[in-house]
């Protein structure tokens, strides 16, 4: 049974009338919570989408600097990434093959 319809115990009186009442002021209550809630909700959510289009229409003149700077950057974190891997890749080849030691000496390089 839902907390809301529980009998209150304020509540005196062997017929059902009181404690129907008070379900349904309770019922009301939280249906009119959930309603200011959602309302809050929906404005915060309309004035984010705002705050966030005004800024993107500011930011949108320098998007030019920070293309040449990004695809610089994007580029070279890539390759040192694949660098990286390959170098790795590399040692467990060595060590599965069970290829260790100098370079003279190992007959896997």
């Amino acid at each position: 049974m839902p907390y809301f319809l529980k009998r209150d115990p304020k509540i005196t009186g062997k017929k059902g009338g009181a404690f129907r009442l008070r379900a349904i002021e309770k019922i009301a209550v939280v249906a009119c919570h959930q309603l200011q809630k959602s309302r809050g909700h929906s404005a915060v959510v309309v004035l984010m989408s705002h705050a966030v289009s005004f800024a993107t229409a500011d930011i949108s003149s320098h998007f030019e600097d920070f293309k040449a700077v990004g695809g610089i950057i994007g580029t070279s974190l890539s390759a040192l990434f694949l660098f990286l891997l390959a170098s790795l890749l590399y040692i467990v080849l060595l060590s599965a093959n069970g290829c260790s030691g100098p370079r003279e000496s190992n007959p896997c390089v």
